[in-house]
């Protein structure tokens, strides 16, 4: 387990239908990388999968693309999602923001 102190983001994403999904991100305070919390990952997230072209990591020390690990709860919450489809999306801190209304497509 890693005791260094890190920050938490959480985001929350709300289609018109009622469906959503919140995806919390903790990040190292001090460097701002992404602390992962997944020790499962899916099958199509191993390096000998797809692996870039230019990715360094050794397999044996790294089965998985930590990117592609990062992502995979994100992409099969949209998996079924139409690239046109407005959402709301409320973003959670420790501190307080607010964000004017945007579309994203």
């Amino acid at each position: 387990m890693n005791d260094k102190p890190t920050m938490t983001i959480t985001y929350t994403i709300r289609f018109d239908s009622g469906r959503s999904k919140s995806f919390t991100a903790r990040l190292d305070k001090d460097t701002l990388d992404l602390v992962p919390d997944k020790t499962d990952a899916p099958e199509w997230t191993r390096l000998g999968h797809n692996k870039c072209p230019n990715c360094s990591l050794d397999p044996k020390a790294h089965p998985h693309c930590p990117v592609a690990v990062n992502l995979a709860d994100l992409i099969s919450f949209f998996q079924d999602a139409k690239s046109f489809e407005e959402v709301d999306v409320f973003i959670e801190t420790a501190h307080p923001c607010k964000f004017p209304d945007v579309v994203a497509r």
